[in-house]
């Protein structure tokens, strides 16, 4: 369940014009790899979602470095 409704959130992301999709997940590699995610650098990921709040949050309190980010293009 958990896959097909990620590969829904993707497709529906494409539909809309997006052109790659970010995530942050720490214990969930595995799972993202499976769905077509890639590891990516953290600071590419603080500059593309530089305004979402997990990410403020992240930079903020300095745990940033310690996360894992993922993408993929759509």
């Amino acid at each position: 369940m958990g896959l097909q409704l990620a590969r829904f959130a993707l497709d529906r992301a494409a539909e809309s014009e997006a052109t790659r999709a970010w995530l942050i997940s720490r214990r969930s590699g595995p799972f993202w790899q499976n769905v077509g995610f890639v590891s990516a650098d953290t600071s590419e990921l603080a500059i593309a979602l530089a305004s979402t709040h997990r990410v403020r949050l992240s930079t903020e309190t300095g745990q940033l470095q310690h996360e894992v980010a993922w993408s993929q293009l759509l």
